[in-house]
């Protein structure tokens, strides 16, 4: 796996064996960059490029980008969707069937009683199960103390959910200690985790950890 920008001479490669750094002391350059990605997470053009053994994928497919490590519980909206697809496909197979549609045709008795009382007939065009996941304000729940722990959690949800991505995770060195970090790298490694820790600034270089640093007047080390 590989990530390409213009502005940075050398492509960044993504191993299995090693967790990739890439230090920006250039904060032009840093916001140029993630602008770029954010950009097109939501769906428009850009210039970074994300390639698996020499073909192409898609940002908005390939790449899962966290900045915001003081509020993080989780809980994106892609994530979501497809836990709710996963668990309406269960609620349709043939352990979950017969109780999916008693459900389903209880619910709908239910609120043809309220509307009874009110003497209003009434039609549900959109009463599915589908639906009603989605009416429900289902939030996964990350449960743990240390943010390194809430981190590999989410993580391994969007593997299983969503398949193999790269993680981005920006500037994660200022809220981790050291210590935390070795434990974090390692165990997200074991689990076939792919991850490019982007910092503004240059931190102790960890044991499993593959550093490029690009300084203020943009030479690549």
């Amino acid at each position: 796996m590989k990530l390409c920008y213009p502005d940075i001479y050398t492509p960044i490669t993504i191993s299995d064996e090693y967790v990739a750094s890439l230090v920006i002391e250039n904060q032009y350059l840093l916001y140029r960059f993630l602008m770029d990605i954010c950009s097109q997470l939501k769906g428009e053009t850009g210039n970074v490029v994300l390639s698996i053994n020499e073909r192409l994928v898609s940002i908005d497919k390939g790449v899962d980008l966290l900045t915001d490590f003081v509020t993080f519980d989780g809980n994106k909206k892609n994530l979501l969707t497809k836990i709710q697809h996963a668990m309406e496909k269960i609620a349709n197979d043939e352990v979950y069937f017969m109780r999916t549609q008693r459900l389903m045709a209880e619910l709908e008795c239910y609120l043809s009683d309220l509307a009874l009382e009110e003497e209003v007939d009434v039609a549900y065009e959109k009463l599915s199960l589908g639906n009603l996941l989605k009416s429900v304000g289902m939030r996964v729940i990350i449960d743990y103390n240390k943010l390194v722990e809430k981190l590999f959690a989410y993580m391994d949800l969007v593997k299983k959910f969503e398949g193999d991505k790269l993680f981005i995770l920006v500037n994660l060195r200022s809220f981790v200690n050291d210590e935390d970090m070795e434990m974090f790298l390692r165990t997200s490694l074991e689990h076939g985790m792919k991850m490019l820790l982007v910092e503004g600034h240059a931190c102790p270089l960890l044991s499993l950890e593959k550093r490029r640093v690009i300084d203020v007047d943009l030479c690549e080390i």
